[in-house]
C-alpha cells in the first residue's frame, strides 16, 4: 500500500501488520477487484496481540460500487482518493480494553489518528515502470487486446478484448499490479450473457507481454489458476505496442 502511517513512537511501536492473506475474505476482497489489504495488531502490556484495524486500498469505481447506505461499510471508511484510488480504514467497533487502563488510553488515541488524512504520508516504495499503453495480440483471425489505462505505482487498471472468430468473445475490466515484470489480476467480463471473473497473468518481454497458463480451478464465478501456480507462457503470439484498442 503506498501510504505510510504516522504515530507517536511509543504507540507506533505497539502495532505490527499480521499475515492474513491466505484468508477467504482477504482472498474474496482481491477477487472484487481490490488492490491490497493489511491488518494491524495492537500489541498490549500483557496478553496475546488484538486486532486493531483493516487497512484498504483498491480501484474508486470499486469502493463506490460497494457502498450501501443501509449496511455497514464494506471495505471501512475512506480517507484518502487520489489517483484512481481509495485508501479507506476499518477500525474497532467496540473497545478493545478498559478505557481507564493504559492500553485502553492508547487505543483511544490511535483511533483519534487512524482516519486523519493527515496521519498519513505518500510513500515511493512502489514507484515502477509505466506501463499504461495499449497491447495487442493477433492469431489467426483472433484479436486480443490489453489497453492499461490507469497505473498508481504497481497497481493498474486496463480493459481487455478477446475477440475471437470461432468461439464466444468476451470483453471487460482488468485489475491488477505490475512487479517483477509480471502483471497478474483479474479480469470482470460479460460472454453470452454471463458475468465472470478469471485470474489472468501476463509476462513482461521486452515492450510487450506474453500470456501465462496452468492448471485452473473454478469457485464460483472465478476462474482461477491452481495453486501452487504452475505457469507457462505462451510465446505463439504477443501482446505488442498497438494504437488499435477497441474503444466504447
Amino acid at each position: 500500500i503506498p501510504y505510510t502511517f504516522s504515530a507517536p513512537s511509543d504507540l507506533a511501536e505497539k502495532l505490527s501488520v499480521e499475515d492474513v492473506e491466505n484468508s477467504e475474505w482477504v482472498q474474496a476482497f482481491y477477487e472484487a477487484g481490490g488492490y491490497a489489504f493489511k491488518f494491524v495488531s495492537y500489541k498490549p502490556a500483557s496478553g496475546q496481540n488484538a486486532g486493531f484495524m483493516g487497512v484498504y486500498y483498491m480501484p474508486e469505481d470499486k469502493f463506490d460500487a460497494a457502498q450501501n447506505p443501509n449496511e455497514p461499510p464494506a471495505y471501512g471508511t475512506e480517507v484518502i482518493r487520489e489517483n484512481g484510488a481509495v485508501l479507506s480504514i476499518a477500525g474497532p467497533q467496540d473497545s478493545i480494553f478498559e478505557p481507564t487502563t493504559k492500553d485502553g488510553e492508547n487505543i483511544t488515541t490511535l483511533y483519534d489518528l487512524i482516519y486523519k488524512r493527515s496521519s498519513y504520508q505518500k510513500s515511493n516504495h512502489l514507484k515502477t515502470e509505466q506501463i499504461t499503453d495499449c497491447y495487442v495480440a493477433t492469431l489467426s483471425k483472433d484479436k486480443y487486446s490489453l489497453h492499461i489505462t490507469r497505473q498508481n505505482g504497481i497497481y493498474i487498471s486496463a480493459d481487455i478484448a478477446f475477440e475471437n472468430a470461432e468461439k464466444d468473445s468476451s470483453r471487460g475490466a482488468f485489475y491488477g499490479k505490475f512487479s517483477d515484470e509480471i502483471l497478474s489480476g483479474t479480469y470482470f467480463f460479460s460472454s453470452e450473457g454471463m458475468n465472470s471473473r478469471r485470474e489472468l497473468f501476463f509476462k513482461r518481454d521486452g515492450k510487450g507481454f506474453y500470456s501465462g497458463f496452468g492448471p485452473v480451478e473454478v469457485v464460483g464465478d472465478f476462474e482461477r489458476l491452481a495453486r501452487p501456480l504452475s505457469l507457462t507462457w505462451d510465446k505463439s503470439y504477443k501482446y505488442e505496442l498497438s494504437n488499435n484498442c477497441p474503444t466504447d
